[in-house]
């Protein structure tokens, strides 16, 4: 249904699943429900909703023990980073979702789908060889433990409010909001940089602007302003 455009219809037929599934304990089934609904989040163009199911499913697929779920996860939430053009992000989930991939003998084609392909090609293509081979390789060679932290993280990260900057920090350019974002996510200027595709001098030009703008001082205002706002989910 939620490919006829009915998305409310169908939320609700997955809410009413999920709550018969709880009702009888059937975990597998909650899991298959929750990767189901994220597949359509994505189809549907609500990124923060897939990026919510996606990491729900990645967390399940662990108590499981589950690789293959996993590794469905992990590509879903590569193609929501590299939707958001987060693609260091978006590098990395692919490489530890190929590593996941291969461990059970499966392959990128058969578990990311042609999607996971052609936005593997654009993330390399966005990032030039060098850097996506390092963000790919860092995410290849994360321990089972470090694959599902580094993909809960992700799914909080890119499950960020998608609302326009001026209904929540009003005065704010597109640009500045995304740097609102990364700061109250903890990232240090170089990291900001570096996921905008900017300098640092640049990051920090658009934090003194922000600090103006808004009547701040310091990051730490900055961040509380953005929780008590509402600007991150």
């Amino acid at each position: 249904m939620g490919y006829d455009g009915q998305i409310d219809a169908a939320d609700a037929s997955f809410a009413e699943a999920e709550a018969q599934l709880r009702r009888i304990g059937d975990t597998w089934g909650l899991v298959g429900v929750t990767a189901v609904r994220a597949g359509i989040a994505t189809a549907t163009g609500r990124q923060a909703s897939a990026a919510r199911d996606y990491g729900e499913t990645l967390t399940k697929s662990a108590q499981l023990g589950s690789s293959w779920m996993a590794c469905t996860a992990l590509f879903g939430l590569g193609r929501t980073a590299a939707r958001r053009q987060r693609w260091l992000l978006a590098a990395q989930l692919f490489g530890a979702a190929e590593a996941v991939c291969e461990a059970i003998g499966s392959t990128v084609e058969i578990n990311g789908g042609p999607s996971a392909v052609r936005l593997i090609q654009e993330a390399r293509a966005a990032l030039g060889s060098g850097s996506f081979e390092a963000a790919w390789t860092k995410g290849r060679d994360l321990t089972s433990d470090e694959t599902v932290a580094t993909g809960r993280v992700a799914a909080m990260e890119l499950a960020i409010s998608e609302a326009p900057a001026a209904s929540v920090l009003p005065g704010l350019t597109d640009r500045e909001w995304e740097v609102v974002q990364l700061v109250a996510l903890g990232r240090p200027n170089k990291v900001i940089a570096a996921e905008l595709h900017l300098s640092v001098r640049t990051v920090e030009n658009h934090l003194s602007h922000i600090y103006a703008k808004l009547g701040l001082a310091s990051r730490s205002e900055l961040i509380l302003v953005a929780l008590k706002q509402g600007s991150i989910a």
